[in-house]
């Protein structure tokens, strides 16, 4: 297996620290009546680009689409959907750490989106190896063509972010291009490419915050891209949950568990930003 030594140093000082998860008890039984989520209208993806990307996690110690696969939910975006029905407790998929793409040091504090982005450039974009390692992921990751791109403010042009009507925004908007034109001038890399780069690891990281210590010093977190997890979608009312299994130990596992019985047909949904490990806009 490859490895990469940012994540080896990465995992070494989440054994030091711990990932704070949360252990779900599953209850033994039937299924519950007392939350009855929707059926999910969908179409099962059979392209070559996502059995690519099933085949690498699983010939690298992960499990995935066994009990729930990808799929083109409402003919709009891709999604997670139950192909058999799951219990409370019980693992969906899983995902060792090994392939989980580090975009961040936990030794380094107030790590924003468009630095996570540039360290995605170096370690995995520029690096052959990696990159080469990791093409059945990288690959299967939305581009600005595809339907599944949803432009950020920063992606407009200039008329049309004087034209919103929050300041705020504005603001923010204009502060992360400017950042972009910073780094990208730094990296040597074009600002259109690191600003598409930015908005991919804004949609598709999660972030892990690592155990607060004895001394009730600030949480550490990293920022990492997970293979096939990135693809469940956010519900508030969310059936699943992001966990991990042996957060002490360098070699930890990324699972996706079910919070309740989800019926077959139901599309599988996490909480974006809750929590210990969540997606979360960094600035």
């Amino acid at each position: 297996m490859y490895k990469i030594v940012n994540l080896l140093v990465l995992f070494s000082a989440i054994k030091c620290s711990g990932f704070a998860a949360t252990k779900s008890k599953s209850k033994k039984g039937g299924f519950s009546k007392k939350k009855n989520d929707p059926m999910s209208p969908h179409t099962l993806d059979t392209t070559q680009e996502t059995l690519n990307l099933v085949n690498f996690i699983n010939s690298n110690g992960g499990e995935c689409n066994n009990k729930a696969k990808v799929a083109s939910i409402k003919n709009t975006m891709r999604g997670l959907v139950c192909t058999s029905s799951i219990k409370k407790g019980e693992t969906i998929c899983s995902l060792p750490s090994a392939i989980a793409l580090a975009l961040s040091d936990p030794e380094v504090e107030n790590v924003g989106m468009v630095d996570a982005a540039a360290t995605y450039v170096d370690w995995y974009v520029g690096d052959e190896g990696r990159r080469k390692f990791f093409k059945p992921y990288l690959t299967s990751l939305p581009k600005v063509t595809d339907g599944e791109f949803s432009p950020t403010p920063d992606f407009f042009s200039m008329e049309e972010i004087a034209s919103l009507e929050f300041p705020k925004m504005i603001d923010q908007t204009m502060t992360k291009i400017e950042k972009v034109a910073e780094v990208s001038n730094i990296k040597g890399v074009s600002s259109d490419d690191l600003r598409y780069y930015t908005w991919l690891v804004s949609s598709r990281s999660f972030d892990i915050r690592l155990s607060i210590d004895d001394f009730g010093a600030k949480a550490k977190s990293v920022r990492v891209l997970l293979p096939f997890f990135d693809m469940v979608n956010h519900s508030p009312s969310s059936n699943a949950e992001l966990d991990i299994l042996d957060p002490e130990l360098d070699d930890s596992t990324f699972v996706i568990r079910a919070k309740r019985n989800i019926r077959e047909g139901q599309e599988v949904t996490i909480g974006y930003g809750s929590g210990e490990i969540g997606r979360k806009e960094a600035p």
